[in-house]
């Protein structure tokens, strides 16, 4: 049983990091954005805006949108909470109902 716990504990901290990696990612995607990441994002929101699961942010929502001046960061799918700007931008990342 000990080992089971250990090897589900260490596969937990494999998988978290995989994600805080991904989240790097698409924040640097985001900030880095060429004309063709734009036009992905514009793609993706546009999809989004008619999502039932897209949630506004409270707080932290205002200030990322007040730092990035993008009002799109107001927002965050309510599947994967996280912020629709960089969600977008990624390269890697997947809309978690497969819509995109």
């Amino acid at each position: 049983i000990h080992i089971k716990e250990l090897f589900l504990n260490g596969t937990e901290k494999a998988l978290d990091n995989m994600k805080l990696t991904n989240i790097i990612r698409g924040w640097y995607t985001y900030i880095t954005a060429d004309e063709s990441t734009k036009q992905r994002m514009a793609d993706r929101i546009s999809i989004c805006d008619v999502c039932p699961y897209k949630e506004v942010l409270d707080l932290t929502g205002e200030i990322l949108a007040s730092i990035t001046n993008d009002v799109n960061n107001l927002y965050r799918c309510g599947k994967c909470k996280c912020p629709l700007g960089p969600k977008t931008a990624s390269n890697i990342g997947k809309c978690p109902e497969g819509k995109w």
